[in-house]
């Protein structure tokens, strides 16, 4: 219980984060047209311009300019029959191209073994953070975050990417 109510309080804490910054960033409050919020979709995600998304992690592009793979990577895990896992995500990341060591992961149970209600991961990119974030019915959402003050992308309790 634990741990989900640490999984909901991270989720509440970005959302509120982002409300906060939304007056000093320029971060949209929500997907623009053509972005994925609930849940996998076949529209692309990223921009709202025709361009087409990038194939590859871009190390030396901005964190907003690889959201769109980071979504696309993200969805192709979420799309699959069942909910995943935050190993899934990180290995198709890394797969991908994303750097493990900028990563960060919650937790996918609770501390009574039970599942999360949602699983949030992130790759560090400069002073920004891709999150992407599954919940227990399997809908994905990513954004584009500033650094937290500690320095962190998540908020709160994160579990080690040992593997």
């Amino acid at each position: 219980m634990a741990a989900r109510m640490t999984s909901a309080l991270v989720a509440v804490a970005a959302v509120g984060l982002a409300a906060l910054l939304a007056g000093c960033d320029p971060v949209p409050a929500g997907p623009e047209p053509g972005q994925t919020a609930g849940g996998p979709s076949s529209a692309p995600t990223g921009a709202a311009t025709d361009a087409p998304v990038p194939t590859a992690f871009d190390p030396d592009g901005s964190a907003e300019s690889n959201l769109a793979f980071f979504n696309q990577v993200a969805e192709q895990v979420a799309a699959k029959d069942g909910v995943q896992g935050g190993r899934e995500f990180v290995d198709a990341l890394v797969a991908a191209g994303f750097p493990k060591e900028a990563m960060q992961l919650t937790n996918d149970q609770t501390t009574i073994n039970l599942p999360a209600a949602s699983v949030e991961f992130s790759v560090q990119v400069g002073s920004d953070c891709l999150i992407g974030q599954q919940m227990e019915d399997g809908s994905y959402s990513g954004i584009v975050l500033p650094v937290t003050a500690a320095g962190t992308c998540l908020i709160g309790t994160t579990r080690p990417i040992d593997w």
